[in-house]
């Protein structure tokens, strides 16, 4: 019997999608994983962060945050919300390091939402929740 393929890291495959599917959009960077830093960070921003999931030898799923910080509401809300339209048409197929993955079915558990981030709103954090399903290539 083969071994089943490694798992994916999938904070790395989750940002590559969020780069691939808002290519610079308004200006976007990198997705990162960490806070962008206010004041230091270039605006606006992307974060993805999974923080739960599970794996069988063939398939499983995660949980992920996708949160867009700008300097305004207006921009951070477009982007939040430009991302889950595209993020709803899977299936998407995603390259990272040197494998394909298959996210083949997102269910979003916390819609597009403005989540408080600094005290004098000088940056605008907007941010969902979503549910993958992935298989193992």
């Amino acid at each position: 019997m083969s071994e089943p393929a490694i798992l994916p890291d999938h904070s790395r495959v989750m940002r590559t999608l969020v780069d691939e599917l808002m290519g610079g959009a308004e200006g976007v960077t990198a997705a990162s994983v960490k806070t962008p830093t206010p004041g230091v960070t270039p605006l606006p921003a992307a974060q993805a962060y999974v923080w739960d999931g599970s794996a069988s030898d063939t398939e499983g799923d995660f949980v992920v945050d996708v949160a867009f910080f700008a300097p305004t509401y207006a921009v951070a809300s477009r982007l939040s919300r430009t991302f889950d339209q595209r993020f709803m048409g899977y299936p998407h197929r995603v390259s990272s390091d040197g494998r394909t993955v298959l996210l083949d079915r997102v269910t979003t558990n916390v819609i597009p939402n403005e989540v408080p981030f600094t005290d004098d709103d000088s940056v605008r954090r907007f941010q969902a929740t979503y549910s993958v399903s992935f298989r193992r290539r």
